[in-house]
């Protein structure tokens, strides 16, 4: 009896749970109520930690060059190379960008570096090497970078050479994000690419100093900046059109699907003990979005959420076969 109630409570909040907690509780917990950071020019400041990328930064480099080609506001890109041993800097340099190594191999340490010694523009872009932009994607958000309600824009990211279904699995995930705008946007962005509004990732940092090294850059960031900026939006931006997403260059292979998933879950707890306490006592909001990423970590490892489905329903079947027809078809109903 005990199991029914923990897997029907698991079940329940993985996936209805996902969509209904931002509709029900968006309207109460959350609201601009007309906060606004200091009004300025756009400019924007890519930031690119790199270690040994030699197969994949150029592609980043000149995408990111041919979407600034049709904005007219100033950009500025910076790749930090992190004990890299290949032709990284060698092709960096050969684009006429500005390339800075550093001794250590840490992409965080590599961030924290970068945000320190480059400020001076109104907004920071963090961008993986590997990471492709449509040409459209500045010249799109164009009208969004002078809303001066926003901390952060995080565009939507789809792999490329994804199987159906995991383009199943992005297209849910793009859903729930979306509708976690209602709550004041995603604690949790992809990684590939996102923006932040330069003086709040430099408070974002300064919070986070408490530890040396944090493995989930694109969680601790966003939530320690709706920590310090409970009433200003993190923005969710899908479009429609596929081609206006972000997209990869070989990201998934070259990373190690076990690697990156153990790292994963490391990050998360890592967030959950140290952020999550806080988020719940100054940003009510983003505390109710982090539960919805904290039952996430059951997709770090496959085998759990895999598992846990069928188990539901035969505990389900077995102790109340009605109640399990009926929830069956509320699930699809949404």
């Amino acid at each position: 009896m005990i199991l029914f109630w923990v897997l029907t409570a698991l079940f329940l909040f993985l996936v209805p749970g996902s969509y209904l907690l931002p509709r029900l509780l968006g309207p109460l917990l959350w609201r601009s109520r007309g906060f606004t950071f200091p009004a300025r020019d756009p400019s924007l400041l890519i930031l690119i930690p790199a270690h040994n990328e030699e197969r994949l930064i150029l592609y980043t480099l000149r995408s990111i060059r041919e979407s600034a080609a049709k904005w007219e506001g100033q950009l500025k890109i910076v790749v930090g190379a992190d004990s890299c041993t290949d032709r990284t800097m060698e092709i960096v340099k050969n684009e006429g960008v500005e390339v800075l190594p550093f001794s250590f191999r840490s992409k965080w340490k590599t961030l924290v570096e970068l945000v320190r010694v480059h400020s001076e523009q109104s907004w920071i872009g963090l961008v993986d090497a590997g990471t492709e932009w449509p040409q459209s994607l500045l010249s799109d958000l164009n009208q969004l970078w002078t809303n001066q309600n926003l901390a952060g824009i995080a565009p939507a990211y789809y792999p490329q050479n994804a199987s159906k279904f995991e383009r199943l699995l992005w297209s849910l995930e793009a859903f729930f994000k979306s509708s976690e705008n209602r709550l004041g946007g995603p604690v949790s962005v992809h990684g590939a690419c996102v923006f932040y509004r330069a003086e709040a990732v430099r408070e974002a940092m300064a919070l986070l100093r408490k530890r040396d090294v944090w493995l989930n850059d694109d969680v601790a960031i966003p939530l320690a900046i709706r920590i310090l900026f409970p009433e200003a939006a993190m923005l969710y931006w899908n479009p429609r059109e596929k081609g206006r997403r972000i997209s990869d260059r070989g990201l998934r292979e070259l990373a190690g699907q076990l690697v990156r998933r153990r790292r994963m879950v490391m990050g998360n707890w890592e967030w959950i003990i140290s952020l999550f306490p806080l988020a719940m006592k100054r940003s009510p909001a983003a505390a109710a979005v982090c539960v919805r990423r904290i039952f996430r970590m059951f997709w770090a490892y496959w085998i759990l959420m895999i598992l846990s489905i069928p188990c539901f329903f035969l505990t389900l079947s077995w102790i109340w076969p009605t109640y399990s027809a009926v929830l069956a078809l509320l699930i699809l109903s949404l």
